[in-house]
């Protein structure tokens, strides 16, 4: 359950929920659980459904909360268009997303700089060159 239940409070209300049920069902019909009884094993069974249709409802706004996060960091991706600057350029600066190439290979920018690509840490290799550097 890992993900769906990082919160405990999500499991508690799940509990208390079932708890809420059997507790409604025995005040009904008068009594304590007895395994012999029929309202006794209602008492249980309402209980079961009772927990199993809450965590139900947790597993689906827990599954709501990572969607909207999910479309959220999606959207944040897709107003960021693939930014191909060229060749390399000897003294130009670089803005961060920015991609050059460089020696055959691809190279992203990951801060502001006049650097060249591979000495050090502004650049980060993307696709390395093929054998031939076509």
């Amino acid at each position: 359950m890992g993900r769906f239940f990082d919160k405990p409070e999500r499991m508690d209300r799940a509990w208390r929920e079932a708890d809420r049920a059997a507790k409604s069902y025995a005040d009904e019909h008068k009594g304590a659980p007895d395994p012999a009884d029929r309202a006794s094993l209602g008492i249980v069974h309402t209980g079961a459904v009772a927990f199993t249709q809450a965590m139900a409802n947790e597993i689906a706004l827990r599954t709501l909360e990572l969607t909207d996060a999910l479309e959220k960091r999606i959207e944040e991706l897709e107003t960021k268009p693939f930014a191909y600057d060229g060749p390399h350029e000897v003294g130009k600066t670089y803005a961060k997303g920015n991609f050059v190439t460089h020696d055959g290979s691809l190279w992203h920018c990951n801060y502001k700089t006049a650097s060249r690509p591979g000495d050090g840490p502004a650049w980060t290799l993307a696709v390395k060159r093929g054998r031939d550097a076509r």
